[in-house]
């Protein structure tokens, strides 16, 4: 009895031991629980502020930099002007822009374009202009856009400058300025986060503030760290150390500061513009807050934990091992789908491109080294359309359609001509469209180059063949009056000109004669003529069947007239015609004069039609000038 007495004691006392080493070895999980949370509290908000920090950055750069690219629009509509200061002055005049104050052109001469009106006094452009113009020179030199470093105050706002190069020729031969305040930044979309609780500034390489949003919250803590670090960093201990030994290597972190009688994180980023640094502020108690609701209840959870460990670790064990294998499957499966989608591309001969506008990364199918005969440098909105590939004439046309494609926010496409490796230019179909963030903002470029070189001069050679007279290689009746009729409406409406009127004498006998055939030989030895006596840039047609017009463009005197006249009554003078020198053929030729003998093509026609009646009856084979009611002048070969 007094054996199993002392047994069972003996039991319970193991049982108690037992029981007491159970609740110290939780007591003692529990505590080292607790600070290894406190530890990963510390690092997680550490980790979680280096990303939102980084993802600010890369929104409050994004936001700038688009604004800045206005200025490029506004550049390239100045390089295609002449650069007069009165036309300059107008444009830059015209421009209305909320986020900045002034524009104003340097050109290379060194005169200074203003508009009309001003905002900036005398005084405060030349401290500006003379505090920046190791950077202006910069510019002129064609070396990489960027704001100036220095700033200056007017009143109580601080002045920033930006500058984009003004190119004719590839040549740079002026520079945009742009004169910008804190509403440049103001207007910019801040990100907030943490209950509203941090604050975000902008600050310079040596802790100036260049700009800082909204107001402070009046806590000496935020006071007296904001003082420190417009000391140039200067935060007190390790933490100011590693501060500036970060900030001088360019480098982002977050580290935690001790200001007074509360703890601060402090999260730097380098904004990629003018060293810039995004500073943000956040009392640690706020980012602690964030994530003990996690942890709040994991002590008296803990008991909890370890009794359904075992059940939950089988279950979890035996779902893990389901989740593998899918996601092996998946993977596998992608695997080929990549793989598939990768040999359908690089079999078509498109290309097809991918710009990331917040990251900067681009991707083009390999395709366009096939095409162009190079590769891209990966530089610009799209990573390779630049003034470098795009032909001058069709760069605003590529810009336009690309701030459409932001603005509309829909499939855009035109056509420009790129230049390939050898020089020549080829015609490509560009179609663009744009992925969008909640904001509106853009953050991805997708689209397709598609080779139309070869349908393009194919359009090129049917519309020559319509306006053509195939026959004489001169222009067609219709195309005659058109183009005569436009040029006349138009550029040529205050020069002197001179239409021609040339009929072949007695045509219907030479074909009755000798058969069509000579008498087509005829015809296309007097278009071929008339194309070698006239300039290229007179306007040279075929109006009936054997009676030709010429436009003559800026005449520059009668005799001019005359020589050109003479040279065509000549054509078939001592020719064999079809090797039979028996067949004679003479021109006569009617001439009127723009203004003199008429303003539109109809009374010129009139004009110059009864001066060739005159030639037929007088003296076939010459050529006359003709007055708006007789004959001026008759003259011989």
């Amino acid at each position: 009895m007094k054996s199993e007495m002392q047994k069972i004691e003996k039991r319970i006392v193991v049982k108690c031991v037992i029981a007491t080493l159970c609740v110290v070895l939780i007591f003692t999980l529990s505590i080292a629980q607790s600070k290894y949370m406190e530890q990963k509290i510390n690092e997680t908000s550490q980790s979680y502020l280096s990303v939102f920090s980084l993802q600010s950055a890369s929104i409050i750069n994004h936001q700038i930099n688009e604004k800045f690219k206005d200025l490029d629009v506004l550049s390239h509509t100045i390089e295609k002007l002449e650069l007069r200061s009165e036309e300059i002055a107008k444009i830059i005049t015209e421009q209305k822009n909320q986020d900045f104050l002034e524009y104003n052109i340097i050109l290379k001469n060194g005169d200074l374009v203003m508009p009309e009106k001003t905002i900036l006094n005398e005084e405060a452009r030349a401290s500006i202009l003379s505090a920046n113009n190791s950077y202006i020179q910069n510019l002129f030199s064609g070396e990489a856009f960027a704001a100036a470093d220095n700033s200056r105050k007017m009143g109580k706002d601080t002045i920033f400058v930006y500058g984009v190069p003004i190119y004719k020729n590839d040549n740079v031969e002026g520079v945009l300025v742009a004169y910008y305040s804190g509403s440049f930044f103001r207007n910019l979309a801040w990100p907030k986060n943490l209950d509203d609780q941090n604050h975000t500034l902008l600050a310079d390489a040596n802790g100036n503030p260049v700009f800082v949003p909204g107001k402070l919250s009046g806590s000496k803590e935020y006071d007296n760290a904001l003082a420190r670090i417009a000391e140039g960093w200067n935060l007190e201990g390790q933490a100011g150390e590693q501060l500036k030994k970060d900030i001088l290597g360019g480098k982002d972190g977050v580290l935690r500061y001790t200001s007074g009688s509360e703890d601060l994180y402090v999260s730097y980023h380098p904004l990629g513009i003018n060293q810039w640094f995004l500073i943000t502020l956040i009392p640690a108690q706020t980012v602690k807050v964030q994530f003990h609701a996690i942890y709040g209840d994991l002590i008296p959870s803990l008991i909890y934990l370890v009794i359904i460990l075992g059940t939950m670790g089988m279950y979890f064990s035996y779902i893990r091992s389901q989740n593998v294998k899918r996601l092996e499957y998946r993977l596998k499966q992608q695997s080929v789908n990549d793989e598939s989608y990768r040999m359908i591309m690089e079999q078509s001969n498109d290309i097809i491109f991918e710009y990331d506008t917040v990251a900067k990364t681009y991707y083009h199918t390999s395709n366009f080294k096939k095409t162009f005969g190079y590769e891209p440098r990966k530089r610009g909105f799209l990573g390779f359309l630049e003034r470098d590939y795009i032909h001058p004439d069709d760069l605003l046309r590529l810009v336009e359609m690309y701030e459409s494609m932001k603005e509309q926010k829909h499939l855009c496409e035109t056509e420009v001509r790129i230049v390939r490796a050898d020089g020549e230019y080829i015609w490509v179909h560009i179609y663009l469209t744009g992925i969008f963030d909640n904001d509106s903002r853009l953050v991805r470029v997708i689209g397709k180059i598609e080779d139309i070189n070869d349908k393009k001069m194919e359009m090129e050679r049917f519309k020559e063949l319509a306006v053509m007279d195939s026959a004489t290689g001169v222009y067609n009746k219709q195309t005659t009056e058109d183009m005569i009729n436009l040029y006349l409406k138009g550029e040529g409406r205050n020069g002197t000109h001179a239409i021609f009127i040339i009929d072949i004498d007695d045509f219907k006998l030479i074909n009755d004669d000798h058969g069509h055939r000579q008498g087509d030989f005829i015809i296309s030895e007097m278009g071929t003529a008339i194309n070698r006596i006239f300039r290229s840039t007179d306007i040279k047609g075929r109006i009936g069947g054997d009676e030709f017009m010429v436009l003559v463009k800026d005449i520059e005197s009668l005799d001019f007239i005359t020589n050109k006249a003479k040279a065509v009554c000549e054509i078939f003078k001592d020719k064999d015609i079809g090797g039979n020198k028996q067949i004679s053929v003479s021109a006569s030729i009617g001439i009127a004069i723009y203004d003199k003998d008429g303003t539109t093509y109809e009374e010129l026609y009139e004009a110059a039609d009864r001066a060739l009646y005159t030639c037929k009856n007088v003296r076939k084979g010459t050529f006359s000038f003709c007055g708006p009611k007789e004959l001026m002048k008759v003259s011989s070969r």
